[in-house]
């Protein structure tokens, strides 16, 4: 498989490469769309479990381990619902 990288990457212990500022994940401000889900290389995004809307949660949830932080996500969203956190 072959690793991605964003600006700035860096190599992890489990020799994934990682981008030095973190994973992306989608805030409130998600639709539900998901064009994320389609464009995401490494799978990472998910739908959330059952009740988000009811607990005020994003529809979709990242998966940290998967994210390299290439930030295709944010760059397909439509909403701009996507932020960097630290991973």
């Amino acid at each position: 498989m072959t690793a991605r990288t964003g600006v700035g990457g860096e190599q992890s212990t489990s020799g994934e490469l990682r981008r030095a500022g973190g994973i992306f994940v989608a805030t409130d401000a998600c639709k539900g769309c998901g064009a994320c889900l389609a464009t995401c290389p490494e799978r990472a995004l998910r739908p959330a479990p059952g009740g988000w809307l009811l607990r005020g949660e994003a529809p979709l949830v990242t998966l940290a381990d998967r994210c390299t932080g290439c930030g295709e996500c944010m760059e397909i969203c439509p909403a701009d619902a996507f932020v960097e956190r630290a991973a």
